[in-house]
């Protein structure tokens, strides 16, 4: 058996790229592969998301704490609910076809050739890459994204009404005992 030295390049790819529901919110399932036996350390992730017919509705997502393992593959859950899409914080997507387009940076190195702001400071990679894929979020999916969204509202329970109706409820209950209680010692008496 023979080592080498040689450094190995991490060669990272985009895979499926579709929408989904978890925990009732609308995410953004993006499916990245690292097919070389080395890690990839240190990644910077910056998505874009935006509507193919009206490019003015975009949006951002950043991740600068990640790594892969060598020969894996794993799906990046985007929360879409959170990322405030058209700046409406809270809204899903709608109905339509989207353009994801993924810049990574891989390797944090003083000696990088690729740089990019982090924090406000200018950090070097040795590795970058720009992977971009479309995706259609079906009228079916936008439609159970509002009616989960809806119900959530529903369900949103006020406590000061729950206390106050307690309250109530033991009163009416408390009052009934009594005149329950001082019927029988009336009956008792006669």
């Amino acid at each position: 058996m023979q080592n080498s030295l040689a450094k190995v390049a991490p060669d990272l790819s985009l895979g499926k790229v579709s929408t989904d529901q978890i925990n009732g919110k609308q995410v953004l399932l993006i499916n990245l592969t690292n097919r070389s036996k080395t890690y990839l350390k240190q990644m910077n992730l910056h998505a874009v998301i935006t509507k193919t017919d009206n490019s003015s509705l975009k949006d951002a997502y950043d991740n600068s704490a990640m790594e892969m393992a060598p020969d894996s593959s794993f799906t990046l859950a985007l929360p879409l609910s959170n990322l405030g899409f058209d700046n409406q914080k809270g809204n899903p997507l709608e109905s339509g076809h989207y353009q994801l387009k993924l810049l990574v940076y891989g390797e944090k190195s003083p000696n990088g050739i690729y740089q990019t702001s982090l924090n406000q400071q200018t950090t070097n990679y040795d590795d970058k890459w720009e992977l971009a894929s479309r995706f259609t979020v079906p009228a079916k999916q936008a439609n159970v994204s509002k009616i989960k969204k809806a119900e959530e509202l529903n369900l949103t329970f006020n406590w000061v009404i729950i206390i106050e109706w307690t309250i109530i409820i033991f009163l009416i209950s408390t009052i009934f005992y009594l005149i329950f209680k001082s019927l029988k010692k009336h009956q008792e008496k006669n």
